[in-house]
């Protein structure tokens, strides 16, 4: 048996470990520049003495660029970008495991994958607010503190709850619009009389041959 061949694969071990962890505080650094600067007003500015890399200003949207690939001209406010990596996530796993691709048009249709995006809350659905981020982020501070206690940290989804608005859409998610008592994101609730639309209304019912 070789031993020190053991010593070295022991040591490789360990130091992907710590790139891991590495990776995940450089992106969770990147994400925290994110929420303090206030990213989706102040990058989302067009002037250009401020947009090119010769501004110092231009150095933490350079930072969130390539840990993330946020462009908020390009992808919208924080949250929704990151629902669409979510979702783009999800999509991946769905056609890789469960051979199911809602843009098939030989499979059934999926419904709920073409909705629209529900408030950015806990609820209804914990899964996409924690999301596999937080494992990851999770993982990583876990290898790099002395504890090695593991605990899922949603960074992306806390910061989107941080920025403008956020707060709102979590409360909404949990108790629903103010104007409804029962959160329509957490059971079915049937549409309003202004909500309700009639399809092929152009369309007269045939009846008879």
């Amino acid at each position: 048996m070789n031993v020190p061949h053991l010593r070295r694969g022991h040591g490789a071990t360990t130091a992907s470990v710590r790139g891991l962890a590495r990776r995940g505080a450089t992106a969770g650094a990147a994400l925290g520049a994110l929420a303090l600067l206030g990213l989706s007003s102040g990058c989302a500015s067009s002037n250009p003495t401020t947009d090119n890399h010769w501004n110092i200003q231009w150095v933490p949207r350079s930072i969130v660029y390539h840990t993330t690939g946020y462009i908020p001209e390009r992808d919208g406010s924080w949250r929704e970008f990151q629902w669409n990596e979510k979702r783009a996530i999800n999509l991946t796993l769905r056609r890789h495991f469960l051979n199911s691709d809602p843009y098939n048009p030989r499979q059934p249709e999926a419904k709920n994958y073409f909705k629209e995006r529900p408030p950015h809350s806990i609820l209804p659905d914990p899964f996409m607010y924690f999301h596999l981020s937080s494992v990851i982020y999770g993982a990583a501070l876990s290898a790099a503190s002395t504890t090695h206690v593991f605990f899922p940290v949603p960074i992306d989804s806390i910061i989107g709850t941080l920025q403008p608005g956020g707060f709102e859409e979590f409360v909404e998610g949990i108790t629903g619009p103010s104007e409804e008592p029962i959160s329509p994101y957490t059971s079915d609730v049937p549409p309003s009389v202004d909500e309700f639309e009639v399809h092929n209304a152009d369309q007269p019912r045939f009846i008879g041959n």
